[in-house]
């Protein structure tokens, strides 16, 4: 019997709520996925019969949720795509997470999955150790999704492709960071990176066994990264509740994506020798807040515009 294989997996992704027309809709090249349908069956565990015994008898089907990641290599048309989805609006942070829809192609099956909201996002890179194998330097997005039902359904024919062109459609890779990362107004060097964000997405249940509304309570943006130990970097854990300015743009030719920060603000994490003879390293993990009343804690400005 034949079995099923991820090769031959694929995605897209639609604005609005449920129902879905899949034709235009956006396809991307994508890494893993593990988003899914957690049912829960009730009922049968606390009713007392004279037993230890549990019955079918008392079984009912109760309230499920939606809930999984999806990571994918990420270029400047990617991120164009993907910036509303993740709330922000022409670069601009939005207060209300919008609805959008994801159809996976899991090549025995066909699942739509429907009114997601992105609840965290990452993008996070490295640079490769020397004769390092695979590809470490690869920047690597993941969104962790909530979603109001998963059901099965029939793939589009014909069926959206995905985009191909010049450097808009190439990936980046850790080396497009190279002198665009700059935090208190110096370009830093850096090992390794992650932006992230968080918005607190909680599912609301109702009358119904699926989730009436997924709302965004708070957010949250951090930075995270690794450097070298040094009179340039160790500048970097010494401030203050004010916080410092700081930027990271990733440039590949004429197409850039850029994180610009309000105010990001690092406490002190001293460094420590934890690999005997070998580089001692600091560790940086920074919140960015909104700073004064008209800069937002992220702003973000893609140009895929070869």
């Amino acid at each position: 019997m034949a079995t099923s294989y991820g090769t031959f997996s694929k995605l897209l992704m639609k604005d609005g709520e449920a129902p879905y027309t899949w034709s235009g809709a956006d396809r991307f090249e994508f890494l893993r996925e593990d988003i899914r349908k957690y049912r829960r069956f009730v009922g049968h565990r606390r009713g007392l019969r004279g037993t230890r015994r549990r019955h079918q008898d008392s079984v009912r089907e109760g309230a499920y949720y939606v809930h999984g990641t999806v990571s994918l290599y990420v270029s400047p048309n990617d991120v164009h795509r993907l910036l509303t989805r993740i709330g922000f609006s022409g670069g601009v942070f939005q207060s209300t997470m919008p609805y959008f829809g994801m159809f996976v192609h899991r090549d025995h099956e066909s699942w739509e999955i429907q009114d997601c909201k992105v609840n965290r996002w990452t993008l996070q890179g490295r640079a490769p150790e020397f004769r390092e194998q695979g590809e470490p330097e690869m920047m690597v997005f993941t969104m962790e999704i909530f979603a109001k039902d998963c059901v099965t359904a029939t793939w589009p024919d014909p069926e959206p492709s995905i985009p191909t062109g010049g450097t808009e459609t190439e990936n980046y890779v850790y080396q497009d960071g190279e002198t665009n990362v700059v935090l208190n107004g110096v370009a830093q060097e850096l090992e390794e990176f992650a932006i992230s964000a968080d918005n607190f997405l909680r599912p609301r249940f109702a009358f119904s066994r699926k989730p009436v509304d997924i709302s965004a309570r708070d957010s949250q943006y951090g930075f995270t990264a690794t450097a070298p130990y040094n009179a340039t970097t160790k500048a970097l854990i010494a401030g203050g509740p004010d916080g410092i300015d700081g930027s990271v743009k990733l440039a590949n030719g004429t197409v850039s994506t850029e994180f610009a920060f309000g105010r990001l603000i690092i406490p002190t994490h001293t460094p420590t020798v934890r690999s005997g003879k070998g580089e001692i390293k600091l560790r940086l993990e920074g919140e960015a807040l909104d700073y004064s009343t008209s800069t937002n804690a992220m702003a973000i400005t893609n140009d895929n515009t070869p």
